[in-house]
């Protein structure tokens, strides 16, 4: 995970009020950095949508994407893959 995914996250799980969203698009992400995604969010009450558009999650990361859907039920996912929206 890069410096600045790790040190946006540490805001995340501080649940600093004035982060309340994330905009991750092309930044390579995978299983492992939606781990850290997910865990940081459990832990916040302030982020209410994510964007991961064109990234690499795969079937594991949309896995662990939909388990912290269940946990933060306030947040608005948003994926698109090329001319795929999935919300």
């Amino acid at each position: 995970m890069n410096e600045s995914l790790s040190q946006l996250l540490q805001e995340v799980r501080d649940d600093k009020p004035s982060v309340t969203s994330l905009r991750l698009v092309y930044k390579k992400i995978g299983p492992i950095e939606v781990q850290h995604i997910a865990d940081a969010l459990t832990t916040n009450t302030h982020i209410t949508a994510l964007r991961l558009d064109s990234n690499k999650l795969g079937d594991r990361g949309a896995q662990i994407l939909a388990k912290a859907l269940v946990v933060h039920l306030r947040l608005e996912l948003r994926l698109t893959n090329r001319r795929t929206i999935i919300a």
